[in-house]
């Protein structure tokens, strides 16, 4: 073999082994990076809270808690929180927490603390779920005061949260745990504020879901509460603390329709006592009477019959547009068209009302009416009532619940601060309904 073919060979075989030698350093090389490597995915925490899947270095430069593993073991599922006022949130998944928590936080003056909730792009809804949030309850009526201004105000302490649009949206205090809402993200770099004002002992524990755009579980625009599935419960705010209305909101809780689903049907929480107490000026022995309760008897009784509805409710209601009962659905009928018009004689026999889809007063729905003497959910007048045997709000003593086949939004409105003062007797509770969507209309 002359000295030239040899060098050749030689070179060929260091060639071989480095490609060799470099293909199996790529292989080992991107087998490690695999392992190390991974989606910052969202991850059990624990105790019902969602974490982030980090490296334990990732995990404690975020200033977040390790709180188990992910990723086949190769990773931390990392609780991240933000408890410190001014405090900026960016991550998805990220709890917002009261200085002191788990103890309740009591500044020694009133002192507003923000957060700042930061667009990282591509996102366009935040979705706060209220895990914990106790602050100080709304004004309630002095008792023994004929009348008061001020009732259900957020006096000391309260939650304002205004999105990245500059919408403000309705103004909370009292309690709160369980509740939702959605924000406006706007776009990359904007920020929205939540800002506590904070006066007595405080508490609250909020998840912040980063929601991007496209995705399916956006909330349809306008809707503040969105809620998901063929059954559920929905309140008002501080429902489930003083069970105060509180005062001046207005918004819109949406109800995601279903496959098949062509309507929905409402009624009150049928474990809870006063699910629906929405204050109306009207409420007056007459009105309720003239609206189809019952003469006779207490406002309160268990014998009452459905809702005030329309011009009855003029400082706190609700709307399920398209809205009916079995009573208010026959009593709204346009008894009188075409021909039949000019046949009518007194103006109270014309009966062109429309639906009656605002409703208030003591109850949402006919309620412990089975073994009372009734005529389609109503005592006739000069009839005795006898009272059920069970007045409750099992499925025997529903009358009627509310549907509406044209809409899954509840509107909500409450008496604005600006309105005169308060002299009802009986404070507005708010609500606590059941919905459940209908696939046979």
């Amino acid at each position: 073999m002359t000295y030239e073919l040899l060098k050749l060979v030689t070179t060929l075989l260091v060639l071989t082994h480095q490609t060799r030698a470099n293909s199996l350093q790529d292989k080992a090389g991107k087998f490690l990076f695999n392992i190390i490597r991974f989606s910052n995915d969202a991850c059990d925490a624990g105790d019902s809270k969602t974490g982030v899947c980090m490296t334990s270095s990732e995990c404690t430069s975020s200033g977040g808690a390790a709180s188990g593993t992910c990723a086949k073991g190769y990773g931390t599922c990392c609780l991240l929180f933000k408890s410190k006022c001014d405090d900026i949130v960016k991550a998805n998944n990220t709890y917002i927490r009261n200085p002191d928590y788990d103890a309740s936080y009591k500044p020694t003056a009133a002192t507003n603390c923000k957060f700042e909730l930061e667009n990282p792009g591509d996102i366009c809804q935040y979705r706060l779920d209220f895990v914990k949030f106790q602050l100080e309850k709304p004004q309630e009526k002095p008792t023994g005061v004929s009348t008061a201004t001020g009732v259900g105000a957020c006096t000391t302490d309260s939650l304002t949260i205004t999105g990245a649009n500059k919408q403000v949206l309705p103004v909370i205090c009292g309690k709160a745990d369980g509740q939702h809402m959605y924000v406006c993200a706007g776009t990359k770099g904007e920020k929205a504020i939540m800002d506590f004002k904070v006066t007595n002992a405080a508490m609250w524990d909020i998840k912040v879901t980063q929601i991007k755009c496209g995705d399916t579980s956006l909330a349809p625009p306008g809707c503040l509460q969105y809620y998901m599935g063929e059954m559920g419960t929905v309140s008002s705010f501080n429902f489930g603390g003083s069970k105060h209305l509180i005062q001046s909101h207005d918004y819109t809780v949406c109800v995601r329709p279903e496959a098949g689903a062509c309507g929905i049907e409402w009624m009150e929480d049928p474990d809870e006592t006063d699910a629906f107490i929405m204050s109306t000026a009207d409420w007056t022995a007459a009105n309720v009477a003239k609206a189809g309760g019952i003469p006779s008897a207490a406002a309160t009784s268990t014998l009452s019959a459905g809702p005030l509805v329309g011009d009855h409710c003029t400082e706190s209601w609700i709307t399920i547009p398209g809205a009916f009962t079995t009573t208010s659905q026959r009593d709204t009928l346009d008894y009188y068209v075409g021909e039949k018009y000019a046949d009518a004689k007194e103006a109270e026999d014309v009966k062109l009302v429309g639906p009656q889809d605002r409703m208030c007063g003591y109850r949402l729905n006919n309620k412990g009416m089975t073994l009372a003497k009734t005529d389609g959910g109503i005592i006739p007048t000069g009839s005795a009532a006898v009272a059920p045997v069970t007045p409750d709000f099992s499925s025997a003593n529903i009358v009627s619940s509310v549907k509406s086949y044209k809409s899954f939004m509840l509107y909500v409105h409450s008496r604005a601060s600006g309105d005169s003062p308060f002299k009802n007797a009986v404070k507005p509770t708010g609500f606590k309904l059941k919905y459940k969507t209908l696939s046979s209309c």
